[in-house]
């Protein structure tokens, strides 16, 4: 009987750790997207790279402005302006127009998460980090038994004084892994809307292939 109860105890501690676990986690998503929509326009520096390498590692800046966005690397750039998509392939020297669903969305725009953890997965918190020399609380997001998201997998890391991300990992339905690393953030940034859409003018010579 003594046993059974230490056994009770035990797995009620257990559930009420989780428990925290979770509100706690809740808590600083919760604040990290506030704290991302009182930014205003966000402009940021951002590196990704693929565990299996069957994709090159990216570099460079992204703007954001409500759920448009600006990716500039060396290799592609992003248009987004709400609804239609623009992809400049440097090295084809081509351009594709498409209108992308959520999920193609969240390929492209390193905040993806801010729409996702509320549906679709268990959080729970780990050890602090260090990321770039910064203070981060640390949240695992995975993927429920009942979800349909294709990312199977996410750690977050936020900066303790600000509340912004700093580093993103998922891993996705083809259990690749991609880290996605926020080096600068700019807040309060005033964007034309003209950022957020192709300029033909200024790309005279690239094909245009309409994929809509």
């Amino acid at each position: 009987m003594k046993t059974l109860q230490l056994l009770l105890t035990a797995l009620l501690l257990g559930f009420a750790t989780q428990a925290r676990s979770y509100t706690k986690a809740l808590e600083l998503l919760n604040k990290t997207k506030a704290a991302i929509e009182s930014a205003g326009q966000v402009s940021a520096d951002f590196t990704a790279a693929y565990s299996d390498q069957t994709a090159p590692s990216l570099s460079g800046t992204i703007s954001i402005s409500g759920n448009k966005l600006y990716v500039n690397t060396t290799q592609v750039k992003y248009w987004f302006d709400g609804t239609t998509l623009w992809t400049y392939l440097i090295d084809g020297d081509e351009v594709n127009i498409s209108t992308p669903n959520e999920q193609e969305q969240q390929a492209i725009n390193p905040y993806f998460f801010l729409n996702l953890y509320r549906q679709g997965y268990d959080l729970s918190i780990e050890a602090e980090q260090i990321v770039g020399g910064k203070g981060c609380y640390t949240v695992r997001l995975t993927q429920t038994s009942t979800s349909t998201q294709r990312i199977r997998e996410m750690v977050v890391n936020i900066d303790k004084q600000t509340s912004l991300p700093t580093r993103i990992r998922f891993r996705n339905s083809r259990d690749t892994w991609i880290t996605i690393s926020i080096t600068a953030c700019r807040t309060h940034q005033s964007f034309k809307e003209s950022l957020f859409q192709f300029n033909k003018a200024q790309y005279p010579d690239v094909e245009i292939i309409d994929l809509r």
